[in-house]
């Protein structure tokens, strides 16, 4: 994205998505996406009760990322600028799941749980556009993950 802020260029494309679009930054967080619903498939089993997503300021896959908790989570959904992270609340633990900004080997922690290592390589752009090129029909859970932007809380951001 070139133009304006990654977040007010998101939500132009959200004010005007039509079935089929989709986005290299969406197709960037697959794996992320993977690892922390898998992640969630293990005991105990509880709702997300809050979230925090943390990296470049101007990655706009980081708030995809964030849109698509907000969608789905009922709590918070904070994105900060920091450590490449992302944090999942739950009453009993936390689940974090974090890489080096230039790494290819994910951390996933939580609570009471040794550390796990996983791989987790920043995808290139043309594995990005051949899963695009691969989905051409109506993505709704994109569309779900953009619009859930709104519910994301910027600390210390202006509104775009």
């Amino acid at each position: 994205h070139s133009s304006g802020t990654p977040r007010a260029v998101l939500k132009r494309l959200a004010a005007a998505y039509t079935p089929g679009d989709s986005d290299l930054a969406w197709s960037r967080i697959t794996l992320w996406r993977g690892l922390l619903a898998a992640a969630l498939d293990q005991a105990p089993y509880e709702p997300v009760t809050g979230a925090l997503v943390s990296g470049l300021a101007r990655e706009p896959a980081l708030d995809i990322l964030a849109g698509w908790l907000a969608a789905r989570i009922d709590g918070p959904v904070r994105r900060e600028t920091g450590d490449l992270k992302v944090e999942l609340d739950q009453p009993s633990q936390t689940i974090v799941l974090s890489r080096p900004q230039e790494g290819s080997t994910a951390t996933l922690t939580r609570t009471g749980r040794p550390a796990a290592q996983l791989p987790l390589a920043r995808r290139e752009t043309r594995d990005c556009l051949a899963e695009d090129l691969r989905r051409l029909d109506a993505d709704e859970i994109y569309f779900e993950a953009l619009t859930g932007m709104d519910k994301v809380i910027y600390p210390g951001a202006g509104t775009d």
